[in-house]
């Protein structure tokens, strides 16, 4: 199966569900499966594309703005929502998941929800 978890942080970072869905990402290419996380890159050190333990991450962009009107909340998230939507489609349409998975609401809520339905493809919320 190939299945793609969605985190707004993941490695280095490891809180309550970072380590989650490294964990379990990590067992499931264990066992056979195509595994990749999405993440945010809020560090530029932090490669783009890197594989660790046998599945992929991928960290999109999450870069600031000089346009002030997007620093305001619910702006921002809207913002970046319509970023995240086109580039999790370009990795959907690449790689044909069977399975998404959305640790963030906040964060992927709203591409991954609209993008499961449009292809048609299982949603873990």
């Amino acid at each position: 199966m190939k299945i793609c978890f969605f985190s707004r942080l993941f490695w280095p970072n490891e809180s309550g569900a970072e380590k989650t869905v490294r964990e379990l990402a990590e067992d499931l290419a264990k066992k056979g499966h195509s595994v990749d996380v999405v993440t945010t890159r809020r560090n530029n050190q932090l490669l783009k594309n890197e594989r660790i333990n046998d599945y992929n991450i991928f960290r999109l962009y999450w870069g600031k703005t000089s346009l002030p009107i997007i620093k305001i909340g619910v702006i921002n998230y809207l913002y970046y929502d319509f970023l995240y939507f086109f580039q999790i489609r370009k990795l959907i349409i690449k790689h044909k998941y069977d399975i998404l998975a959305c640790s963030d609401p906040i964060s992927f809520g709203i591409p991954i929800s609209r993008l499961s339905k449009i292809f048609n493809i299982s949603l873990i919320k």
